[in-house]
């Protein structure tokens, strides 16, 4: 992040409050720029910034807007000053958006097809997501492998059917199971599901 650049003018009442914790955040700041990323994929390394910029543009937002424990001054010296994010908040603000993390999340044109981040699926949908997600990459694989060997498709599905239960939960088996009916009928003998289920 570029360095910010301070006003002149002595903050507000209150800041000596609030002061040491956003000092604290801003060591610890520096601590994550400063940190090695060998090893690190490109934005594996970017993680620990976003974490902490969120974290200190929360306590500002909380302080003001929850714990009504800032005056309106101190709020917008500190948006100012660059120790919260103005957009961040203006999105906590509305609807859908309380819990969102970062901007980068919401933005479609950093992701290969115009999608937003994992974060912003509910998390009592995201077992179903995993499970559609598992099923697609589980059909690619098949498809693979089917031009790779002659062992027809049945034969793989039931061969990795153990990993299927060891990753997923039942309900996500079962999902897989109604979602493969071909590869789950041969002629007249009914195969059973991954986790048993027929």
């Amino acid at each position: 992040m570029p360095k910010v650049k301070r006003s002149r003018k002595p903050p507000p009442d209150g800041w000596e409050l609030i002061e040491p914790t956003l000092d604290e955040l801003d060591q610890k700041m520096r601590e994550a720029e400063t940190e090695p990323h060998e090893g690190k994929r490109k934005v594996e390394s970017l993680w620990p910034i976003f974490r902490i910029h969120h974290q200190k543009t929360r306590y500002i937002f909380d302080l003001f807007y929850k714990r009504k424990a800032i005056s309106r001054e101190l709020y917008e010296y500190c948006i100012r000053e660059g120790y919260a994010d103005k957009n961040l908040i203006a999105k906590w603000k509305k609807q859908g958006y309380e819990n969102l993390c970062c901007l980068r999340c919401i933005q479609t044109r950093d992701t290969n097809f115009g999608t937003n981040c994992i974060c912003r699926v509910p998390k009592g949908k995201l077992e179903v997501v995993r499970a559609y997600l598992f099923i697609y990459l589980f059909t690619v694989f098949i498809i693979i492998l089917q031009y790779l060997s002659n062992t027809p498709k049945v034969a793989i599905f039931l061969a990795l059917s153990p990993a299927l239960h060891t990753f997923f939960s039942i309900e996500s088996c079962k999902l897989a199971a109604i979602s493969f009916p071909d590869y789950m009928d041969s002629g007249n003998q009914t195969v059973k599901g991954p986790c048993g289920t027929g």
